[in-house]
């Protein structure tokens, strides 16, 4: 009997300092909040209203708790639902709500173990004012935890980097700087494959990377709590080896691939080491140093992923590949931003991929295991090194390493324009007017409003099997014009605000003035036991002005026509001999000219298509 009142004090003793602490703690993570506010809303991450909401929720959330989980702590293993909501606490500003009810439980377990004499009846109120005075001392540790983590952010800022969290997926940034130094200003377009910074795109297929003031109170409490939070690196490497003989490397390469919150984007850190610091800080417009990340959502050697950075910043590059490299099967010209910037060791770069950007890898081929490798090119070292042990070229999908635990892309992010194509009718005010094809798929059916930057607004709906959507368009320049394109879902899905954005390289071509022969129809010459007595044809003018048709040469006289606009021309052509004829055709600064050739029989058969009938030596076949 004495070993058991022995027993029971000990363990009486231990179970009241464990909740202590445990309410101790609690404090330290909520009172985290109040050092934030001011910044936050300096900052403009939340409005002074959102921030009031939030803390009225917590605690409009800690009464309820209080009030009714009492009833709730005689049933729920305490010991879970207090680790759900301390772990969601330091995870989202959001889910204080969870605080609220765990804190409510964990309140009424005290209570109940204080009611069943886990002390005395007559300490009660003494153990509750334990407690009581534990919850002003976490106050207090929290309160100068913030300002010892403000004071030496340079030195913590390499942990808090790796988990902060970037969100490109809806056009917003945010997040906190690391090492004390802000992110450099940048912007940059969908297509902008140079890097360079692009002016009058704002709003449109842009995200802006802004100057990211601390947000210091929160970062700080935080900073070291986000190793046990929910969300953190999928995989995380650092044992480069040298390609491609596989040898050691002396400029060590780490890097961490994560998923952020929402599950909107993934996010690659990449943190590079240069041993000659001196050669790389005054290196050219690349640095001479770059990585390279291979990734393939569907697990398959045959179809991946490749995104290059240079360590200056100024060349980025991005690129799908099937048949293990050989064939780029799309212009692959995603939504995808970057940042970068040099440390006393070398350099590190963020890389954010918002996941409907893999638009080439389908849901029904999306997998939880990737393929990933990250590469190096170290020109400023003299070596090129690897994550995985490569024997090609970086392109040695075979070898990449198999990851798992990559999340399920979501329905809504399934969706991609495979195609467009344009239409030019007319030119007006120095550019290309007409029409443009684009062809879009979505896995969930929905209306969507297409946007791009040589069209208005068109909204329409896109189907899983495809849709095509027409739209007015006005290019600038004949040729290759890359254009910018959105689709902007009519509803919200959740918080995603439905934005899915790409580019894609649209040909134009148009031909204001247009001759096609219909005598000789066939390559514009006459065959042998072929009637050389009229040359016609018709003509198609876009631009302003009468038509002039001149025909010479080959024994004909010259002969000339006009025509008011477009239509057909004939000409009599019965003196034509052998050699050749010229037709000329000009309309304004609009010219075109023609060869009309005379086939001589040269012994051997010759075999022409004459209005779809094969003829042989001027005889038809079929």
């Amino acid at each position: 009997m004495r070993d058991i009142d022995r027993c029971y004090r000990r363990f009486r003793a231990q179970e009241v300092m464990t909740m202590t602490v445990v309410y101790a703690i609690f404090y330290i993570c909520r009172l985290a909040f109040s050092a934030a506010k001011k910044d936050m809303i300096e900052q403009g991450l939340y409005t002074a209203e959102e921030v009031g909401w939030a803390g009225s929720s917590m605690l409009i959330a800690y009464a309820i708790g209080k009030c009714v989980n009492g009833f709730i702590a005689d049933r729920a293993n305490i010991t879970r639902f207090m680790g759900l909501g301390l772990s969601r606490w330091f995870v989202k500003l959001e889910c204080g709500t969870f605080y609220g009810i765990a804190m409510g439980i964990l309140l009424c377990y005290l209570g109940g173990l204080m009611a069943v004499e886990l002390v005395p009846r007559k300490a009660v109120g003494a153990a509750m004012g334990v407690v009581a005075v534990l919850t002003y001392v976490g106050a207090a540790v929290q309160s100068r935890v913030s300002v010892l983590f403000i004071e030496t952010s340079a030195a913590g800022g390499k942990m808090a980097s790796r988990f902060l969290t970037t969100t490109v997926a809806d056009g917003r940034s945010t997040g906190s700087r690391s090492s004390g130094s802000a992110w450099p200003s940048c912007r940059f377009s969908a297509h902008c494959r140079s890097g360079r910074q692009r002016r009058g795109t704002e709003g449109f297929l842009s995200f802006g990377m802004s100057d990211w003031a601390s947000i210091r109170g929160l970062v700080a409490a935080m900073a070291f709590l986000a190793a046990f939070a929910s969300f953190g690196a999928i995989v995380e490497g650092g044992d480069f080896v040298r390609h491609p003989d596989g040898g050691a490397v002396r400029a060590k390469t780490s890097f961490a691939i994560s998923s952020d919150p929402q599950d909107w984007n993934l996010v690659v850190d990449i943190d590079c080491e240069v041993c000659d610091l001196a050669k790389f800080r005054a290196a050219d417009s690349d640095g001479g140093d770059h990585v390279e990340v291979f990734l393939s959502p569907d697990g398959n050697v045959q179809h991946y992923y490749q995104f290059m950075v240079n360590a200056k910043g100024e060349k980025r590059f991005a690129a799908y590949f099937e048949e293990k490299g050989d064939i780029q099967p799309d212009p692959y010209m995603p939504e995808w931003n970057y940042e970068r910037r040099e440390t006393e060791k070398g350099w590190v770069v963020r890389i954010t991929i918002p996941y409907y950007s893999f638009y080439m890898t389908r849901n029904d081929r999306w997998s939880g295991e990737w393929l990933v490798n990250i590469a190096r090119g170290n020109g400023i070292d003299g070596e090129k090194s690897t994550w995985n042990r490569l024997y090609g070229s970086f392109h040695d999908a075979d070898h990449f390493r198999r990851v798992s635990g990559f999340p399920k892309r979501k329905k809504p992010f399934d969706v991609v324009i495979e195609s467009a194509e344009a239409m030019i009718e007319g030119v007006r005010d120095g550019r290309y007017h007409g029409k443009m094809k684009v062809f879009a798929r979505a896995l969930v059916p929905a209306m969507y409003t297409l946007r791009s930057s040589v069209s208005g607004p068109v909204t329409a709906k896109v189907i899983s099997t495809g849709s095509p959507i027409y739209v007015d368009c006005s290019f600038p320049n004949l040729g290759r014009n890359i254009v910018d394109f959105e689709l902007q879902l009519q509803k919200p899905w959740g918080k995603w605000t439905g934005r899915y954005a790409r580019s894609y390289p649209v040909m134009v071509a148009f031909d204001p003035l247009k001759v096609k022969l219909t005598v000789p129809a066939y390559r514009d010459s006459f065959y042998p036991g072929q009637s050389t007595d009229r040359v016609a044809g018709v003509v198609t003018n876009e631009a302003p002005g009468e038509i002039r048709l001149v025909l010479e040469g080959g024994g004909v006289p010259r002969t000339e026509r006009t025509l008011p606009k477009s239509g057909a021309f004939s000409f009599d052509t019965s003196s034509f001999t052998n050699g050749e004829m010229v037709l000329t055709v000009a309309t304004g600064t609009e010219t075109r000219r023609m060869r009309i050739r005379k086939i001589e029989p040269n012994g051997r058969r010759i075999s022409w298509v004459d209005n779809g009938v094969i003829r042989v030596d001027g005889k038809p076949i079929f």
